[in-house]
């Protein structure tokens, strides 16, 4: 009978020798000169590619340019009326779009979009993306590098016990507001809560077959990204939940996971989108103008991983059968009930 409490020990020193170490991503405050200056030089620059690169490991100056930048088109016209239209249609359209069809080019076009208003004020910047699964065992920090660090260079922290709103960081209630369907104005809540998923169901996901596309949106769509949305609770938890913040940096990095699932063979690339030449529910666009990111209606889409190691580490976790992972990701401390389904896939 297999050790299960050992294998997950081995699992973690194959982390630890591809790069993938608790160190590798909780700093201190002492070190955040060093990050600051390690994000700078490490970072691609190339004009032909938009270059969308995890929140936590940019650097101070790139992650307080983003949220300046964002903060602009929010509160500012010519962009204000635009973005409100933009994340109005997620909610106005939710069942149409969060089906097997339209789910990932659907959104990927939303984040194509919200990033050329982004660059309608500062060319400079892209769209972040946040993979949780780095620090699933503690996602609530608050320290100075945290993604909810209340520095200008965080999202903030969680909501207040009685409100439920944000009272600190760049998007606190007296700093920022997010739109009300009648066109009014209130704060952004969260309700921080559990743990979240880690890297063996981030894993789990790219070891699906092309042949199995139908299973492997499902498990993105029907499970990664609702768990998210509800353990971060409050804005991010209701249907109008893309006025958060976070709801762009969540469903950049869904992206970034198709993007890796496509990356592994023409046939992931091109699995079931190959011949769709319906449209994007309500637009004239294509589904399969919306399915390689070296082409994006003419822009191309390049993901950065967090560290070097990120890909040789999920090389290393293939030594392992798919009962093996799924055995994993129970050990990975995250648990949602009405999600049990999923650890089977």
């Amino acid at each position: 009978m297999m050790d299960w409490k050992n294998l997950y020990c081995n699992v973690v020193w194959v982390l630890f020798f591809t790069g993938f170490t608790e160190t590798s991503y909780s700093f201190q405050q002492e070190d955040l000169l060093q990050l600051s200056t390690f994000a700078e030089s490490d970072q691609p620059r190339s004009p032909k590619c938009n270059v969308r690169k995890e929140f936590t490991f940019m650097s101070i100056a790139e992650r307080m340019r983003f949220i300046q930048t964002y903060k602009t088109i929010t509160t500012k016209e010519p962009y204000k009326s635009r973005y409100e239209a933009l994340i109005l249609d997620h909610p106005k359209l939710a069942i149409h779009i969060h089906t097997k069809k339209q789910f990932f080019p659907w959104h990927r076009l939303m984040l194509r979009n919200v990033e050329k208003l982004l660059q309608e004020v500062d060319r400079s910047v892209t769209l972040p993306y946040w993979d949780w699964s780095l620090s699933h065992l503690s996602p609530w920090r608050t320290s100075t590098l945290d993604i909810w660090s209340a520095q200008p260079w965080g999202l903030g922290g969680n909501g207040d016990d009685v409100t439920g709103c944000v009272t600190n960081g760049p998007f606190a209630r007296d700093q920022w507001g997010i739109v009300t369907g009648n066109g009014g104005r209130t704060c952004l809540e969260r309700k921080f809560n559990g743990v979240l998923p880690g890297i063996m169901t981030i894993h789990r996901a790219l070891r699906y077959e092309p042949t199995n596309f139908t299973q492997f949106e499902d498990y993105i769509r029907n499970f990664i990204h609702d768990v998210i949305h509800w353990r971060i609770g409050g804005t991010m938890g209701d249907k109008y939940g893309s006025r958060s913040p976070e709801f762009m940096l969540h469903h950049a990095f869904l992206d970034k996971i198709w993007s890796d699932f496509q990356n592994q063979s023409p046939e992931h690339k091109w699995a079931f989108f190959k011949n769709a030449d319906y449209k994007i529910y309500k637009t004239t666009i294509l589904a399969r103008n919306l399915v390689d990111n070296n082409n994006i209606l003419g822009t191309k889409i390049c993901y950065k991983d967090p560290f070097e190691s990120y890909k040789n580490t999920h090389k290393a976790l293939r030594q392992y059968d798919l009962n093996t992972v799924r055995k994993l990701m129970t050990k990975e401390a995250f648990s949602a009930p009405f999600f049990e389904s999923y650890f089977d896939h």
